[in-house]
């Protein structure tokens, strides 16, 4: 054990004989045994695994008890006359290593005793001053070595450097010294049986950076035990370096720690190996034979398998056994997205590596990460599915839909979408299996040059696949014919097969031609042959090949699926110039209005009038077929009369040849007479 430094400050100021003293009469001074100038050489106990040489023993300079004897006097301070002045400076060498640097502070009051080399007399005392400085003058030539004591913050100090080891005086010369005096390093075994408020240093292996844990606490081992050193300021360093830590004791949780704690790097290192243990024996941080011992050590269990996954603030808390008993793993959110895995559910299988922490029970402990890297969820899951053709554009497998052979997919990691982990082909009924998988985060991708011509991958579903562990995810490939909007499908060649979607302007009956307007958000578009019954308002998707009539886009061979039922939207206003153009042909097939118009000329034949009108933009005919409106010759003859005056709706219906646009009313309710 390390023998406490005496109470330098009730000492007086006065030098004591002492019964070892070399010369009678002269001012002995209480020396250290040269075999204890350093800790961590004399005490093998209180030496970590630290890969540098530790600052070699001082063989000439020793903390000295300076003490108080009766009949002491000046006499005994400056026997000799000289004629030279030593001076120097007392600091707190933070980093132990001897030599003054950047942010190592001076230190009063403390005693520099001036030794006659050879003889071991001691020849004048002084004390440092608050900026840690000492001066002794009327020194006789000669040489000379220094000695040192004085009560400092209360705690146990050691000398760690006094420079330069001898002074060789001259005549009418002055020479200049520095002192470091520093706190001592404990093994961390002694260092967690020190009182509270000691301040002491350990040395060891650091198990993880500052900033990776809770309270950017580090953890340092030296091969016995392990010490966490909570809100440590930060410090150049990285996991498995070798270091020194200075704090203060401090017992948190039944447990010691290092608080206020500074830290050095003394040499880099290679980040340490876990100590494989049992999930049973993290609760009470054992080694097998006591429990705690492992408190704040670096271990790792492998083939835990989860049983129990509760969120906390930042991540989940998983309860997990490899047999054992079970144990509480914490992991943060990030680091298991880091590892891959967007959902941590029961049965799991896990390897996991990280610092054994006490609990929020405090009565145990539980394994805590440090990253991702510390994770690793073993294969247990798989991925199977079915691609087919869906023949409605349903995005699912309904009736009539087809199943598709011999379309390759490839598996990919959402963390390495360069490498697939998997490549397979679906068989004869459009089904695939991949696994056994890492529980992890996949996507998978269809090659498109498997699909048949035409046809088109509408989307994987779903499309971040988390791979649970135990289970399988069903994943659904569907491949169809494009879906397009009205204004997409005016870009089109003719001849393509796509889907378009949208609301029924008309019944299919209203025209007496199986052709339906259907609107969606980048305008309207007719299509035509429509093989399946449509009522205006339906919300409807059609399946249908790309053509064009009388100059404009139309689908042709059309399947409608009837999706809903709904209201039919409300017509554009246009003037009857407007209308004649479908204003520039942006209204071509839509719903519009024109209103207050007055008949220039009407004829008829055959259940059909052409009617043409006027607001006095223009003049445009209104094409009537009289059984769509439920209307008889004679009343159409009365109507359309010249003259008279009507508000009219319809749909824009291009005329062949001329350019021109015609106005086709859907029912009789889109004819409104304006009374004289």
């Amino acid at each position: 054990m390390h023998a406490p430094s005496p109470d330098l400050e009730s000492m007086p100021s006065a030098c004591v004989p002492h019964p070892t003293a070399r010369s009678a009469g002269g001012c002995g001074l209480l020396r250290r045994d040269p075999a204890r100038r350093d800790p961590m050489r004399s005490d093998p106990a209180r030496r970590g695994p630290v890969r540098r040489g530790f600052l070699p023993a001082l063989v000439l300079f020793t903390l000295l008890a300076l003490t108080a004897c009766d009949g002491a006097d000046d006499r005994h301070l400056f026997s000799i006359d000289g004629t030279g002045t030593v001076a120097g400076e007392a600091f707190l060498d933070l980093n132990r290593d001897g030599v003054r640097s950047g942010g190592e502070g001076p230190l009063a009051d403390v005693r520099i005793g001036i030794v006659m080399a050879g003889s071991g007399n001691t020849v004048a005392v002084t004390t440092t001053d608050s900026e840690g400085r000492f001066e002794v003058r009327d020194l006789a030539a000669g040489s000379y070595e220094l000695a040192a004591g004085g009560a400092i913050l209360g705690d146990s100090l050691e000398l760690t450097g006094v420079q330069p080891e001898r002074i060789q005086l001259a005549a009418n010369g002055s020479s200049s010294a520095s002192v470091g005096i520093s706190f001592p390093v404990w093994n961390i075994p002694q260092a967690r049986g020190q009182p509270d408020g000691s301040r002491i240093y350990v040395e060891g292996i650091l198990l993880n950076a500052r900033g990776n844990l809770p309270d950017n606490t580090v953890h340092v081992w030296d091969g016995q035990r392990a010490i966490a050193a909570p809100e440590i300021a930060g410090f150049t360093h990285s996991v498995g370096d070798s270091a020194r830590v200075l704090g203060r004791v401090q017992e948190v949780d039944g447990r010691a720690v290092l608080t206020q704690g500074q830290g050095f790097r003394i040499a880099q290192g290679d980040p340490p190996e876990p100590i494989g243990i049992t999930t049973q024996r993290i609760r009470n941080a054992s080694d097998g034979s006591s429990a705690g011992a492992l408190d704040g050590a670096l271990v790792q269990v492998d083939d835990a398998v989860v049983s129990d996954v509760r969120a906390v603030p930042g991540g989940v808390v998983a309860t997990a056994s490899d047999g054992s008993g079970s144990g509480a793993i914490q992991i943060p959110n990030a680091h298991l997205s880091g590892a891959g895995i967007s959902q941590l559910q029961p049965g799991a299988v896990l390897t996991v590596a990280g610092i054994l922490l006490r609990s929020e029970a405090a009565s145990e402990w539980e394994l805590r990460t440090r990253s991702a890297d510390d994770l690793t969820a073993e294969a247990q899951g798989a991925v199977t599915g079915r691609t087919f053709f869906d023949r409605n554009g349903s995005g699912s497998f309904d009736t009539g839909d087809t199943p598709l052979a011999d379309v390759r997919l490839r598996l990919f990691r959402t963390t390495n979408l360069q490498s697939p982990v998997a490549e397979v082909t679906s068989d004869a009924d459009g089904q695939f299996q991949i696994g056994p998988l890492d529980v992890n985060s996949y996507v998978l991708e269809v090659d498109e040059t498997t699909v048949p011509d035409s046809l088109v991958v509408r989307s994987v579903a779903p499309g971040t696949i988390n791979v649970p562990t135990g289970g399988s995810v069903d994943v659904s490939v569907v491949i169809s014919h494009p879906q397009v909007t009205s204004a997409e499908a005016r870009q089109l060649p003719e001849g393509e097969t796509v889907f378009l979607q949208g609301t029924a302007l008309n019944a299919r009956s209203a025209f007496g031609d199986n052709s339906v307007h259907v609107r969606d958000d980048g305008g309207a578009l007719r299509t035509l042959e429509v093989d399946a019954t449509v009522l205006a308002g339906d919300r409807v998707r059609l399946r249908g090949r790309t053509a064009r009539v009388a100059g404009q886009m139309v689908l042709t061979g059309v399947t409608p699926f009837v999706q809903s039922e709904g209201g039919v939207p409300g017509p554009a206003i246009l003037t009857t110039a407007q209308a004649r153009t479908a204003a520039g042909g942006s209204r071509d097939a839509d719903a519009v209005r024109v209103r207050e118009v007055t008949v220039t000329a009407a004829e008829g034949t055959s259940g059909r009038w052409l009617v043409t009108v006027d607001d006095g933009t223009g003049t445009v005919v209104v094409h009537v077929r009289l059984a769509t409106v439920g209307m008889t010759q004679e009343e159409a003859q009365e109507r359309f009369q010249q003259g008279a005056r009507l508000n009219i709706n319809g749909l824009l219906i291009p005329e062949e040849d001329t350019g021109h646009w015609r106005i086709h009313p859907r029912t009789g309710g889109d004819l409104t007479t304006i009374s004289p």
